[in-house]
């Protein structure tokens, strides 16, 4: 898979994702050149809706 501005392979790379004043931290698919992160939809229906859910239930 490669970046759709830079055209160079992803990398896997430990990304932080903030959240109502919380970080997670998260190994994904990133741009070596640019940093954007490619978010699956199974990450971001599964993980990432179970914390956010978990957080606002605080």
């Amino acid at each position: 898979m490669e970046c759709c501005k830079c055209k160079k392979k992803l990398i896997q790379k430990k990304t932080v994702f903030r959240y109502l004043e919380h970080e997670m931290y998260q190994e994904v698919l990133c741009c070596p050149v640019c940093g954007k992160a490619f978010i699956t939809k199974e990450f971001a229906d599964g993980k990432m809706k179970s914390v956010e859910m978990e957080l606002e239930e605080k």
